[in-house]
């Protein structure tokens, strides 16, 4: 049964097969949002700064 959720496994596996991508790991709850909005809404900004948005 699938919870909405990926293991470290599933995690790293996908991650390994998408080109050019980048996995951020921050450990926190369920809603990171709002237990580390900042760090949430930099990386935010980081992605969209690098693709020019």
């Amino acid at each position: 049964m699938l919870y909405a959720a990926n293991s470290d496994e599933d995690a790293a596996k996908i991650h390994s097969l998408i080109k050019g991508n980048d996995m951020i790991t921050i450990k926190s709850g369920h809603d990171i949002h709002f237990e580390y909005p900042d760090e949430f809404i930099q990386i935010m900004a980081d992605f969209l700064n690098r693709i020019n948005l």
